[in-house]
């Protein structure tokens, strides 16, 4: 059944406070932990540590938060403080979604909940962004309670949430499967793998978003042309600040500040549009999450290849490109 603190818990998890960088630049993606306020992306380039490798039976849920990358049957294993809210974050390949069977024992008079989420909740934000989903906010998130209660959910993209606050004796499991997404749109990359964004025509954004300090390549773009003639068009190159010159076709990229407070500042490092078969120069950019962001009007078939890299190293944090606003 459908609880009515259907926010509850977006509220509660993954509103982590995000260090300001420090001489150690991988603790500036952990969050400090409070009663009911969950270190949601502790250190290690922004994912939790805890991954679940592919086995013959049920993983067993063993940590407060863990990110897992792999499908299987996963129950509910430890006995945690019934004040915390803990949680799984779930994710799949690029070019597939994830589907999630839920079944819980956790009475609603107890005062338990368990919510899932289409994408991931990051510093209060959403993941894909609400300006890029396809679904209303109001769509993407279900909280849950009852005995022996069952339901199946399937994700926008590649990334699902399963958050929990549960009273002694509270539980539950979950099957993971990944299922093939014929055109994907919105992508939370584990970074250093190449991604090509494509909007089939279609009058929508798609975006592609890590949450660690990367490094940002350009390989391929095809942005804003070819809109009569496919085959004669000629190569443009590169066009930058595609949005102020009035263009409405173009790729964006943006940050989100280390959060102090509740949601993170924006930062917009600019945007390029054009025909360009040749890779652009790096640009390393050192954020709590990086956005980059296919913004379509529908009149053009428009594709962004586009090579995302972990910034591993202090030194290579230290000497980015950019950086958003973290008062440094």
């Amino acid at each position: 059944m459908s609880h009515p603190s259907s926010l509850l818990l977006t509220a509660l998890f993954l509103t982590a406070s995000i260090a300001k960088p420090t001489s150690n630049f991988r603790q500036a993606v952990s969050g400090a932990a409070a009663v009911g306020q969950l270190a949601a992306l502790p250190a290690d380039n922004g994912f939790p540590t805890g991954r679940a490798k592919r086995t013959s039976g049920a993983v067993p849920i063993t940590e407060c938060t863990f990110v897992y990358s792999e499908e299987g049957e996963f129950y509910l294993d430890f006995e945690g403080d019934p004040t915390r809210v803990c949680g799984a974050m779930f994710i799949a390949p690029p070019n597939q979604r994830i589907q999630l069977r839920l079944t819980l024992d956790v009475p609603c008079s107890t005062g338990g909940l368990v919510s899932v989420t289409d994408g991931w909740d990051y510093q209060n934000q959403y993941l894909p962004q609400t300006h890029d989903h396809p679904k209303p906010d109001g769509e993407r998130h279900t909280s849950l309670c009852g005995v022996e209660h069952t339901q199946v959910f399937e994700a926008s993209q590649n990334a699902a949430q399963v958050s929990y606050i549960l009273p002694a004796g509270g539980r539950f499991a979950v099957s993971v499967r990944f299922v093939r997404n014929t055109s994907p749109c919105s992508v939370l990359s584990e970074g250093n793998e190449v991604i090509t964004l494509r909007n089939f025509g279609k009058r929508r954004n798609c975006t592609v978003t890590t949450i660690f300090p990367s490094e940002l390549r350009i390989l391929q773009l095809q942005v804003g042309v070819n809109e009569k003639h496919p085959n004669m068009e000629p190569e443009t190159g590169t066009i930058h600040k595609c949005e102020k010159r009035g263009l409405d076709d173009f790729v964006q990229v943006t940050g989100l500040g280390f959060a102090t407070e509740l949601a993170a500042p924006v930062t917009v490092f600019g945007s390029v549009c054009g025909l360009d078969t040749s890779a652009g120069r790096p640009m390393s950019v050192l954020c709590g999450a990086l956005n980059v962001r296919l913004v379509s009007s529908g009149r053009y078939d428009n594709a962004v290849t586009v090579y995302l890299k972990r910034l591993e190293t202090e030194d290579e944090q230290l000497g980015a490109d950019y950086f958003c606003d973290a008062g440094l």
